[in-house]
């Protein structure tokens, strides 16, 4: 029987492109600024963090400058976070442009830059699995998900959201047995959310059907 998707879980691929950056960029900014400082010294750190910090600004009136200034923080300052949160940020902007294999190669580039703490590369490689699944590129894809559940190390940091898009893709490609588990896995955690759990509830009622 051919597998029927609920209308939330259609609208939840849709918008996963969309929708990957999950904390502010002004509050991710005081956290790389603290951690920075492990990596350079004080008036490198504040050059850097400048600069940053005038890229991302340039975003509320010009995209096209963000993007340059972006790729000009990943070359002139790398070594740093903020050269590593920049690449990310261009990958992320590629995905959404529908440049995924760009994308991809972008942030494979971040995953080889400096990061202080699991929940940025979390972020880096769900990005990446979700840029190489809508590339076509399923089973990297897939590699990429799970790679991105085993780095949040206990954390529970976006492990649902993970854990659904993996599901829905085990689902495309014909992995019945380890999407069920997947969901089941989401239903039994109680921190997921409302939305995800939903889901997961939605496609075991299909599955089971």
């Amino acid at each position: 029987m051919k597998h029927k998707r609920s209308e939330d879980a259609i609208k939840f691929i849709k918008e996963k492109k969309d929708s990957l950056i999950i904390a502010a960029v002004a509050a991710v900014a005081v956290v790389m600024g603290a951690l920075s400082v492990n990596y350079l010294n004080v008036q490198k750190q504040a050059e850097t963090q400048k600069a940053f910090g005038e890229a991302i600004l340039s975003s509320a009136s010009d995209r096209d400058a963000l993007m340059e200034n972006l790729r000009e923080i990943s070359q002139n300052h790398k070594g740093s976070v903020y050269a590593t949160y920049s690449l990310m940020l261009l990958g992320q902007n590629l995905l959404e442009d529908g440049e995924y294999t760009e994308a991809a190669i972008i942030l494979d580039e971040a995953l080889k830059s400096k990061q202080p703490a699991p929940f940025l590369t979390v972020q880096i490689l769900e990005l990446k699995a979700t840029a190489l699944e809508f590339d076509g590129a399923l089973d990297d894809a897939l590699t990429t998900y799970d790679k991105a559940l085993s780095v949040h190390n206990g954390s529970g940091f976006r492990k649902n959201d993970i854990l659904l898009k993996s599901a829905l893709l085990n689902l495309r490609m014909g992995q019945t047995d380890i999407a069920q588990k997947r969901f089941e896995e989401i239903v039994a955690d109680s921190a997921a959310s409302e939305r995800t759990l939903r889901i997961a509830k939605n496609e075991l009622s299909v599955l089971e059907f």
